[in-house]
């Protein structure tokens, strides 16, 4: 009898365990949706800074705009280049 008592309560604790994990999972998904941008602006400038580029600026729309499409190519300081 008391075999069968353990065997309920086990199974009782492994169905609470399953929902807790996908309240927690619906959780996180719900907190990338609402921050996600802001996450990805911080990590960008964080990347960006480890790697000693211009800090990247983030335009209206949430997109990063990196400094460096600006900074032109070597061929401009190049006199008479073939």
């Amino acid at each position: 009898m008391k075999l069968a008592k353990n065997k309920r309560i086990t199974g009782q604790t492994m169905t609470e365990m399953i929902i807790i994990v996908g309240l927690i999972a619906v959780g996180c998904i719900a907190a990338v949706a609402i921050f996600g941008k802001q996450i990805k602006n911080t990590f960008a400038r964080i990347t960006s800074s480890l790697a000693g580029t211009s800090e990247a600026v983030t335009d209206s729309s949430g997109d990063i705009n990196d400094d460096q499409d600006d900074m032109g190519d070597f061929t401009d300081d190049v006199e008479g280049g073939e």
